[in-house]
Formats: structure tokens, C-alpha cells, sequence
């Protein structure tokens, strides 16, 4: 059985115009095209716990 699944991905914006765009027309949610580069870091939860994180840091 084919089981249709949505995968989520934490996009970064630091381009001042980009982000104007992003923040205006975009909803979560949506479907974008994105290129950029993918980064990765570790971070602690609220129970201390080290967790690892990836993002894509975005050009376009």
C-alpha cells in the first residue's frame, strides 16, 4: 500500500529582500521550490538533552 508522508524541513532567510517575500506570500505549510545550503548543529532541549539539528540556510 502506498502511504503518501509530508516531510518538513527548517528553511533560515537572513536576505533582507527574501525575507520581506518569505514573511509576506508564504504560509506553512505551502510547497516552495529552495536552493541554498544545508547546515547542521546540536542544540539542548528543555531537558538537557543534546539534540542535532539540520537546516537549509536559503540563497533563493
Amino acid at each position: 500500500d502506498f502511504v503518501q508522508r509530508t516531510d518538513w524541513h527548517r528553511i533560515c532567510v537572513f536576505k533582507p529582500n527574501l525575507r520581506e517575500t518569505v514573511f509576506t506570500y508564504l504560509k506553512k505549510g505551502q510547497r516552495i521550490l529552495v536552493s541554498g545550503r544545508i547546515t547542521y548543529g546540536e542544540y539542548k532541549d528543555e531537558e538537557g538533552t543534546l539534540k542535532s539539528n539540520t537546516s537549509v540556510i536559503a540563497d533563493d
